[in-house]
Order: structure tokens, then C-alpha cells, then sequence
């Protein structure tokens, strides 16, 4: 060994525990999403609007800053992912240009 091997450790037992998490979230937040929009629906003039009926301006103004929420940090959880699959392949690129060198 020369010392510029890249070595990746697999756990599939850190792996299930990502992949049941990222599932039911996608479960829940699926769920969440329809119940708003079937309690916040009406009918005008014979055509369907969904996220067009709240309560109050309060319950309305929460759905808003809650949603857009939701999409930042989902926004930021996908840069984060590609950012460390780029440094990532960045890494692998630099040490195979260290075995091409040698």
C-alpha cells in the first residue's frame, strides 16, 4: 500500500436506519400535504381551487411561511448532499492523477 488508496467502509446496518428515516418521511410529508390541500379546496364557479380557502389571514400567513421553509431546508439538504459528492470525486480524481504521475 502506498498510502493514496481510497478506502470506503459500507455499514448496511448506518445505511437502513438513512433509508427508513428519508421513506417515512417522504410518507408523512406526502400525507401532510394532501389533508392541507383537501381542507383548504373550494369550488368556484365549477372549477376547483385548492389552497384558496384558510380560516384567518394568521392560518393562511403559517401555511406560507411553512411551506417555504419546508422547500429551503430541502433546498439546502440537496446542496449539502452534491456538495460532498463533489468534494468526494474531487478527492478520487486527485488520486488517480497521483497513480497517472507515478
Amino acid at each position: 500500500m502506498t498510502g493514496r488508496e481510497v478506502i470506503i467502509t459500507f455499514n448496511t446496518k448506518q445505511r437502513r436506519w438513512i433509508i427508513y428515516t428519508a421513506s417515512a418521511a417522504a410518507w408523512i410529508v406526502g400525507i401532510v400535504y394532501s389533508v392541507v390541500a383537501a381542507v383548504t379546496a373550494t369550488v368556484i364557479d365549477g372549477a376547483c381551487y385548492s389552497h384558496a380557502v384558510y380560516e384567518s389571514e394568521a392560518s393562511q400567513m403559517t401555511y406560507a411561511i411553512s411551506n417555504l421553509t419546508f422547500h429551503m431546508i430541502t433546498l439546502l439538504i440537496f446542496v449539502f448532499c452534491y456538495g460532498r459528492i463533489l468534494v468526494g470525486i474531487r478527492r478520487q480524481a486527485r488520486v488517480m492523477a497521483g497513480y497517472i504521475a507515478s
